[in-house]
């Protein structure tokens, strides 16, 4: 799954000018035991290791300072993932040849920075972008095809959802494709595939028979293609 499209398909911005601050976008994969990694745990897992890759991070200003990062959405714990965003503030452009290695040598085998990107400068801020997730679920024995489930996010009204209509949690979306499937008891594989702008986007990486959960009893429909 692609997730999102290169936000700077043309590369990055020039570097002439001297000195400037810019935005680094890193993708990366939680996977394996690391899918229990909480939130938290995963933040400061790779914060340490931009540290460690001796990035120029930008500061928040204040009594106590701390590295400019975005993370998007949090994971429920237990969920793996095939991309999840990071927005990383510095001080100035660096090289992108490279540098997914030197991020990793400071990261668990299951935790890998996929993939890195210099932003344009007005390229909006990732709160105003992710609207969708796109999930890939197994049933409790393993044995059957995947369903892929889309879940709206915060802000999925501006993708052609329902303005002010409630966000289904993916818990209850879980419950409700295990009954619609006729899953026993069991633990789901679940793993997210991709964030996304738009159902649109999701549809163009999903197979057919992608199912959206919506509404606060987080209901299932086919989308059509």
């Amino acid at each position: 799954m692609r997730g999102r499209r290169h936000a700077a398909s043309g590369g990055p911005p020039s570097a002439g000018g001297g000195r400037r601050e810019c935005r680094l976008l890193l993708v990366f994969r939680k996977t394996g035991l690391l899918a229990y990694l909480s939130h938290l745990e995963t933040m400061r897992a790779m914060e340490r290791a931009l540290r460690r890759a001796g990035l120029p991070l930008s500061y928040s200003e204040g009594f106590s300072p701390h590295p400019r990062l975005t993370f998007s959405p949090a994971l429920p714990v237990g969920v793996a993932s095939e991309g999840e965003y990071l927005e990383v503030r510095l001080r100035e452009e660096v090289a992108l040849q490279g540098l997914c290695e030197r991020i990793n040598r400071g990261l668990p085998r299951d935790l890998r920075v996929v993939r890195a990107e210099l932003l344009p400068p007005h390229f909006p801020k990732m709160s105003r972008w992710i609207g969708y997730a796109l999930y890939r679920v197994e049933g409790p024995d393993g044995g059957g095809s995947s369903v892929f489930l889309a879940l709206p996010l915060a802000g999925a009204s501006r993708g052609g959802g329902r303005e002010g209509a409630a966000m289904p949690r993916l818990r209850d979306a879980l419950e409700s494709l295990r009954k619609r499937e006729g899953w026993g008891e069991g633990e789901l594989r679940v793993v997210r595939a991709g964030l996304y702008a738009s159902l649109d986007e999701v549809k163009e990486d999903a197979p057919s028979g992608l199912l959206e959960a919506f509404g606060r009893e987080a209901e299932l429909r086919e989308v059509s293609g």
